[in-house]
């Protein structure tokens, strides 16, 4: 499947430049975004229904069915992965796995060709997922960070916590903002899911660009009406908790390590 851009330019993976290790041309950093349908064995196939509605997402390399119930994608830019979680969030009954890091290049066309620690991550992120809030989790791969998670912040473990990184991972300060950009998500995918339809219906138009009185006439309601339906859809808070979220992602490959990866 072909490269998706809602913009019509490809983005671009991170350069490769600070990879340890993996310091050379043949890997670029990106994040890979695995999704899993929920009790897949009694439901129907939801996998057409999410292709289609995530073809409004920007992509490297674009999302398709890998295998049984399961798709994936490569994605460059921290606002379209929280884009594609609002999607499969919104649509329900489905697990989603993020993994950020390393990936081989040349970037094959199709997805299921993708090679590199990210693909790894993600895999992982993804099992991680049935047990975490809102069944999104967050992993950092070999060459970029290391694994992060619940459990973990600013380079100390809390033994409180109910789900846990591994034990041994190297806790740099990319780990730490990808557990805070899993916590944003969690909080993000709880804000999703309470949305009424009436409520996606006034954020679908103020996101397009609508003001109050525009939106009263596209719906046929007051702007009165509209101003309900923005705050109880929580819009405003909603809009920031993306960007903070989008920031986080970026910022968790950015983020400078201390010098060394796993093997």
């Amino acid at each position: 499947m072909e490269p998706r851009s809602v913009t019509g330019m490809v983005p671009q993976c991170s350069s490769a430049s600070n990879l340890g290790h993996m310091k050379d041309n043949n890997f670029t950093r990106c994040w890979v975004v695995t999704a899993d349908q929920v009790k897949s064995r009694t439901g129907r196939d939801r996998v057409p229904d999410a292709l289609e509605e995530l073809q409004t997402v920007s992509t490297t390399r674009a999302f398709e069915r890998t295998a049984g119930d399961e798709i994936q994608a490569v994605l460059a830019r921290g606002a379209d992965v929280v884009g594609a979680l609002r999607v499969l969030v919104r649509l329900g009954d489905w697990r989603v796995g993020l993994g950020g890091g390393a990936i081989e290049t040349p970037l094959p066309v199709s997805t299921r060709a993708g090679r590199g620690p990210a693909f790894v991550a993600a895999r992982e992120a993804l099992s991680a997922a049935r047990r975490a809030p809102g069944g999104i989790a967050v992993r950092l791969g070999p060459g970029g960070r290391d694994v992060s998670g619940p459990g973990y912040r600013r380079g100390r473990r809390d033994e409180t916590a109910e789900t846990s990184a591994a034990p041994d991972a190297l806790y740099d300060e990319g780990a730490a903002v990808a557990a805070d950009a899993e916590t944003m998500l969690w909080l993000l995918a709880d804000l999703w899911h309470r949305r009424s339809p009436e409520g996606w219906e006034v954020v679908e138009l103020f996101t397009a660009g609508q003001n109050g009185q525009q939106s009263a006439r596209s719906l046929d309601i007051s702007p009165s009406a509209v101003s309900q339906r923005a705050s109880a859809a929580r819009w405003l808070e909603g809009r920031r908790a993306e960007e903070f979220a989008a920031r986080l992602i970026d910022g968790a490959l950015s983020a400078r390590t201390d010098g060394r990866a796993d093997a």
